[in-house]
């Protein structure tokens, strides 16, 4: 009897080693879980958070645009107000020109007309 009551030890020492080495793989299994759904849930978050930034950034993209969309028509009033300047600086100019090139015309006309007679010159004008 003494030969069974060894056999029994050692099985039981072994069950006892095969007991504690699948607890200690069902522990290490139930660790490697818990850290891939912790994994997955934060995976999860940043996705959500992303998604949440696109569709931010989707709204504020129209914001974006109707600020470019004014500044790119201010800029337009701008253009258009300085051509009407400039046409209307030419516009003066021109006036002004021609009421010059009237005014010369009209000198050189009453130059052109004077009689020189009284003048020493009157010999060399009148010929």
């Amino acid at each position: 009897m003494y030969g069974a009551t060894a056999v029994s030890r050692t099985s039981k020492e072994q069950l006892a080693r095969e007991t504690a080495e699948r607890t200690r793989e069902r522990e290490q299994l139930q660790a490697q879980i818990d850290y891939l759904q912790n994994a997955l849930a934060k995976a999860q978050e940043g996705h959500n958070r992303v998604t949440l930034l696109l569709e931010n950034q989707s709204a504020g993209t129209a914001h974006w645009k109707e600020t470019l969309d004014a500044m790119e028509q201010r800029m337009a009033n701008r253009e258009a107000e300085a051509a009407n300047q400039i046409r209307e600086v030419r516009d003066q100019t021109s006036k002004q020109l021609k009421q010059y090139k009237m005014a010369c015309s009209r000198k050189r006309t009453n130059r052109s007309g004077l009689s020189f007679s009284n003048s020493p010159l009157s010999p060399v004008f009148n010929s």
